[in-house]
């Protein structure tokens, strides 16, 4: 899926420029492709017409929820979905997690934990 990133293509969606900013330019000085949204219409439309290996979510939107965005996600084989919130509490990372999400994260944000959320988990051994 990537398009130029070494890593792959991830989208960002946060109605916070300085947040959404500081993940994108976090990512990009890693080797990803980033697209970035400040609103759900625009995610929305990212994920109708781009293939992407992560999305990284917001949860409250101006404009809709980012919970509407995981299955949007789920379009592309191996596309790893993450949650993020000022407000995560368990019920919302539940919700999350049985959405798809591979990982819920609370604001402030750890670029570095947001990082390792990405990475693939290795599979079980039989």
């Amino acid at each position: 899926m990537a398009r130029g990133g070494d890593n792959g293509c991830l989208l960002v969606v946060d109605d916070d420029p300085e947040i959404s900013t500081a993940i994108a330019d976090y990512f990009q000085r890693h080797g990803y492709d980033v697209d970035t949204a400040w609103r759900f219409s625009d995610a929305r439309a990212f994920l109708s017409t781009n293939g992407y290996d992560a999305l990284i979510t917001d949860i409250n939107l101006p404009d809709g929820s980012g919970f509407d965005l995981l299955p949007l996600c789920t379009r592309w084989t191996g596309c790893r979905a993450i949650v993020i919130s000022g407000q995560m509490d368990g019920d919302m990372a539940a919700r999350a997690f049985e959405m798809g999400a591979c990982a819920a994260l609370s604001k402030p944000l750890s670029l570095r934990a947001l990082r390792e959320a990405l990475q693939p988990q290795p599979s079980p051994t039989p």
